[in-house]
Order: C-alpha cells, then sequence, then structure tokens
C-alpha cells in the first residue's frame, strides 16, 4: 500500500490509515477489562464520560488514575502470567506507564482551565484577608487562655485562703 494509506505509531507499527491508534490509557484499560466502558468506569470508580474523554484525548487522567492503573497492572502481571510471553506482555504494559508518568513529571504545565480572571483573583484576596482576620482573633483569644502555671498558682492560692478561713474558723469557734 502506498505511505498516504497507511500510518505509522511512535513505536514504529503500521496501521490502516482509516483507524486511529489507541491511546495509552485505551490500552491499558482493553487489556484489563475489555472494552467495555462502563467496566473501566466501575473499576477505577470515575465517571463513563470522563472515561470517554480519556479515551478520545480530550482530558489527560489525573496521575492518581495513572498510578491506580500500574498498581493493578502490576498485579495482575504477579499474578495471572502463565507464561513468560504473558509476564512479558504486561510487563511492557508497566513500563509504558511508568514511562509516560516519567514524562508528564518532567514536562508539567499548568492547564489554561485554572488561569484566574482578575475577579477571581480580587475574590480570592479578600477572601484571604477575611481568613486572616479570623486567625489573629483566635490567636489572640488563645494568648488569654491561662498556662498551666497560672491554673496551678490559682490552686495553690485556693488551698492556702480555705487553710486560713478553716484555722480562724476553728480558732473562733473554740474560744
Amino acid at each position: 500500500m502506498a505511505g498516504w494509506e497507511r500510518g505509522e505509531t511512535p513505536d514504529g507499527k503500521l496501521f490502516p490509515m482509516g483507524s486511529f491508534p489507541i491511546n495509552l490509557f485505551s490500552q491499558v484499560c482493553i487489556a484489563l477489562w475489555g472494552r467495555d466502558n462502563a467496566a473501566w468506569a466501575q473499576e477505577l470508580g470515575i465517571a463513563e464520560r470522563t472515561i470517554r474523554r480519556y479515551e478520545n484525548g480530550d482530558m489527560e487522567p489525573p496521575e492518581g488514575v495513572w498510578r491506580e492503573l500500574l498498581v493493578r497492572v502490576q498485579r495482575v502481571r504477579d499474578t495471572w502470567a502463565y507464561d513468560q510471553t504473558e509476564e512479558d506482555r504486561w510487563t511492557k504494559i508497566a513500563d509504558q506507564i511508568k514511562a509516560r508518568r516519567t514524562l508528564l513529571w518532567h514536562n508539567v504545565h499548568m492547564p489554561d482551565e485554572n488561569i484566574l480572571t482578575l475577579r477571581d483573583a480580587d475574590q480570592a484576596r479578600t477572601d484571604f484577608a477575611l481568613i486572616e482576620n479570623h486567625l489573629e482573633f483566635i490567636a489572640g483569644q488563645l494568648a488569654r487562655v491561662p498556662t498551666r502555671g497560672d491554673l496551678a498558682k490559682a490552686a495553690l492560692g485556693i488551698i492556702f485562703c480555705s487553710a486560713v478561713f478553716t484555722t480562724l474558723f476553728v480558732w473562733l469557734a473554740w474560744h
């Protein structure tokens, strides 16, 4: 076939241009649970719509999802790999997840959806100032709480005053 009818994946494998290469998230989930998105969602505890976004590449799965997938792949490799070929397959998938996590670790950027507008920043500044005032008020109240030494002095004063009044009462009652 001509070059325009076939595509090539990053690892050099050819695929027909009518189909697209499957992203790593989909590869791992298909290997673990088959092609059922509902099963993926149930196993990972994620909404099915979010799973579809990960699968289509509209959204990148967060680090926690990759960590969970890596743990599950390693568990399958350690418990269900019945021959060397099967173990190599699961080890290759685990290595791909680890390599992807390493790349993400070094190429982290802030997504555009978390950029604050001026109004959001002003609101946040107001909220932080309010929280700071409340913290100062609480710190002032904590400063007025008696210490252990203050409580010991008060207890000793009560004991001494009780002894003096008792002695005076007994002395006046007997005379």
